[in-house]
């Protein structure tokens, strides 16, 4: 399952800073802590594996561009967020979608202040 927003405004400040990768990485990190808080606050809880599961990872890191993924790891984590129509005792209870959708200016600000901190350790 992928999930992608809208992150122009935060990929323009990208562009007029020099960043290294490192800034990239904590900047990354601070989005992907209010995705993975909000999951882990909706996914419904049977024994705990999928909220355990919920995790983020980059995939790829450059000065330039960053793919990090965040979310559950189960197998079953589809069928919570999606449901089994064939199974009505499985219903849709979605945590993924929730946690960016309606949330992207959350996601966004959470980047422009890992940005700011950035900024002033490394120039004042």
């Amino acid at each position: 399952m992928s999930v992608q927003f809208d992150d122009r405004e935060v990929q323009a400040a990208f562009k007029r800073m020099t960043l290294n990768v490192d800034d990239m990485r904590n900047i990354m990190d601070d989005m992907a802590t209010v995705v993975t808080e909000v999951q882990n606050r909706l996914v419904p809880v049977d024994e705990g594996e999928t909220r355990d599961s919920i995790d983020s990872y980059i995939q790829l890191a450059t000065a330039t561009e960053i793919v990090s993924h965040v979310g559950p790891t189960t197998k079953y984590s589809p069928t919570i967020e999606f449901g089994d129509p064939t199974r009505p005792q499985y219903p849709k209870q979605p945590f993924v979608r929730p946690s960016i959708f309606g949330r992207e200016a959350a996601v966004t600000n959470a980047a422009n202040e890992a940005l700011r901190k950035r900024v002033k350790a490394r120039f004042g």
